[in-house]
């Protein structure tokens, strides 16, 4: 039989033998870097005096006067052929700019700390970019950290720019909560971008979230979730393209050539201004959204605006500009009972294609806000109440099989009418096989067809 005593000695001395001696770190001590600057957790296996294991660079162990630095040196260390740099969890603040500008770099932190215990937190408390990924063929990937700020609406938090392509930005936090950036995402500002994935991202309480200027080809947004700025001052949140005159770009427009979205969410705000659309696409040859979801809270004016300037401009279109064409599918878009468009098209060049997608809350008011669209194909949507309508004109709208509160709207096709007819007659067969209704100026017309 064990005594009271022995048995405490032995639990005491279990725990002490648990303990790692002064200095070194387990998977969840906490240790601090030899200049003090910053609180890290250090993977098991390493010390203090170490920088790498394998591979891996260790950002926090580099010089430098703050993590920027510390990751351009580290980054400086990095082999021709890129590799991975860690920061381990911890609160960093730094004013130093990252600059990511070789090639095949990964920089990936210890997660957000919004659903870990420990997480990397990037605070940046200078003015200009956070972050820029800079380089043709750049092929690097950022990954698994916070980025905030203490700054407002003077500093850009991610900056992909410089014939950088074959980004990767995913798993990223930026959220400020004492501070706004001016742009949280900026990419192609003074030079064409290809093939930028953003996934699993969650962006809000910027001045504008999202800013894609120059994109050769596919900008792909992914299961990420964007927040519209609550006392946003009238301008969207969320810009694909920039037309002038802008702070972006004052003289010329600039175009992306195409923009995915798929699985993601955009939210405006209540106290935003009622003229702050959710997104705007400006300058876009291709864009497409589907299974995603808007809701335009409160005052927000329209879920997406496509402006009377928007203008695509590149190598082969007319000098009057090429077609821009959104494709929405499968998506939700929520009005909240206070907006009364969900899409606003004003561009005269402009295709829209809805099929498939559910529009709640926009009553009174109408789907899309047609003002002088090129052409509207909407096919299998869903119109939540009566009182609402598909379109404000269906001047140039194609509707099939849409329902309003359930019940199968009209077909209408879009057909070209004159106010007169050359002289003649005809005979129709009996007995069609049916007729196609065929609304033309708001009347309903039966035109025979048979087999």
């Amino acid at each position: 039989m064990f005594s009271n005593r022995r048995i405490l000695i032995l639990v005491f001395a279990t725990l002490v033998g648990s303990v790692p001696a002064f200095g070194q770190c387990g998977p969840s001590v906490v240790c601090t870097a030899p200049t003090g600057a910053q609180t890290v957790v250090q993977p098991s296996g390493t010390t203090l005096g170490v920088n790498s294991l394998g591979s891996v660079l260790y950002a926090d162990q580099f010089a430098g006067s703050d993590i920027g630095a510390k990751i351009n040196s580290a980054i400086a260390a990095l082999p021709a052929s890129g590799g991975e740099i860690y920061i381990p969890a911890g609160d960093y603040t730094f004013n130093t700019t990252i600059n990511v500008t070789g090639k095949n770099i990964i920089l990936r932190g210890a997660g957000t700390g919004y659903t870990l215990l420990y997480g990397t937190k990037l605070l940046w408390v200078g003015l200009g970019t956070a972050i820029s990924v800079t380089g043709s063929n750049n092929q690097s990937t950022l990954r698994d950290f916070a980025l905030d700020t203490t700054t407002f609406g003077t500093a850009r938090g991610i900056d992909i720019d410089g014939f950088a392509n074959n980004v990767v930005v995913e798993r990223i936090v930026i959220f400020p909560q004492s501070g706004s950036f001016d742009i949280a995402v900026r990419i192609g500002h003074t030079a064409n971008v290809a093939d930028v994935m953003l996934r699993d991202l969650y962006i809000r309480n910027n001045n504008i979230n999202l800013f894609a200027e120059r994109v050769s080809a596919h900008l792909v947004l992914d299961h990420s979730r964007l927040i519209q700025a609550s006392g946003n001052s009238g301008q969207a949140e969320n810009f694909i393209g920039c037309l002038p005159p802008s702070t972006e770009c004052p003289n010329s427009p600039l175009l992306v050539e195409s923009f995915h979205a798929t699985n993601s969410t955009f939210e405006g705000s209540a106290s935003a201004s009622s003229s702050a659309p959710v997104l705007d696409i400006v300058s876009c040859l291709e864009c497409s959204i589907t299974d995603s979801y808007f809701e335009q809270d409160g005052s927000s004016s329209v879920a997406i605006k496509i402006p009377s300037g928007a203008q695509i401009q590149a190598s082969g279109c007319p000098p009057s500009g090429c077609s821009l064409t959104v494709t929405v599918g499968k998506s939700f878009f929520s009005g909240v009972g206070v907006a009364q468009y969900a899409i606003d098209s004003e561009f005269a060049n402009g295709t829209i294609v809805l099929t498939d997608n559910y529009f709640f809350g926009y009553v009174p008011g109408a789907a899309i806000r047609n003002v002088r669209s090129r052409r509207i194909f909407a096919a299998g949507n869903d119109l939540d109440s009566p009182g609402f309508s598909l379109a404000t004109s269906y001047s140039n709208v194609v509707s099939l099989s849409n329902s309003l509160a359930g019940v199968v709207e009209p077909n209408r096709l879009f057909t070209a009418t004159a106010d007169s007819a050359g002289s003649g007659s005809a005979t129709l067969p009996a007995k069609p096989a049916g007729f196609a209704v065929v609304d033309i100026g708001g009347t309903s017309y039966k035109i025979p067809y048979y087999p």
